[in-house]
């Protein structure tokens, strides 16, 4: 519900903490990356408080 400036602050915390977390559990940081697409790819409607909710995600990619 933020400006477009603000919910991409909040994606990258929101990956960096993820990154963080797995690090801590053993994989190393500089295998990972991270990213935010803001408001440009939402996978649910943000019109609804169940669709901002799953928006509200980190995906993990794995690659070889």
């Amino acid at each position: 519900t933020g400006s477009d400036a603000v919910n991409q602050q909040l994606g990258l915390k929101r990956a960096e903490a993820v990154r963080l977390y797995l690090a801590r559990a053993g994989l190393p940081l500089a295998r990972m990356s991270t990213i935010s697409y803001g408001e440009s790819a939402p996978l649910a409607d943000n019109n609804t408080r169940e669709g901002r909710s799953t928006n509200r995600r980190v995906q993990v990619i794995v690659m070889r």
